[in-house]
């Protein structure tokens, strides 16, 4: 006759494999998808994309020190131009300039004074 707490702890080490084993397979499917890399290290990035009419989109893209304007149009991508990376990366630059603390001071002020005018409604 087979003891029922060996039973249970066999079952249960069926039971942790089998979880284990749905992880990984969830973890490797996922990356595949999203093809887990290192941030920055990207070959292929898109930096900017303007929609324009019928299912037709323009896109900035950098290819590694290059970059690029490329048309979508249904199933037909062209490449149009090549930029020049200083224009692009003025642009990047423009996007990402830290607030100074003029501007982060009259940030939190307004923030204050949106958070203190609170009040329950008269009755």
């Amino acid at each position: 006759m087979i003891d029922l707490s060996f039973a249970g702890r066999m079952i249960g080490a069926f039971a942790v494999i089998g979880a284990v084993l749905f992880a990984l397979q969830f973890v490797a499917r996922a990356g595949v998808r999203q093809r887990i890399t290192m941030p920055g290290r990207r070959l292929v990035t898109v930096l900017e994309t303007t929609y324009l009419p019928q299912q037709a989109s323009l896109h900035v893209v950098r290819i590694g020190d290059a970059y690029a304007v490329v048309a979508r149009s249904g199933n037909h991508v062209a490449k149009i131009d090549d930029i020049p990376a200083e224009t692009v990366e003025r642009w990047l630059e423009s996007r990402t300039e830290p607030l100074d603390a003029q501007r982060l001071r009259s940030l939190v002020a307004r923030f204050r004074r949106g958070a203190g005018t609170t009040s329950p409604p008269a009755t």
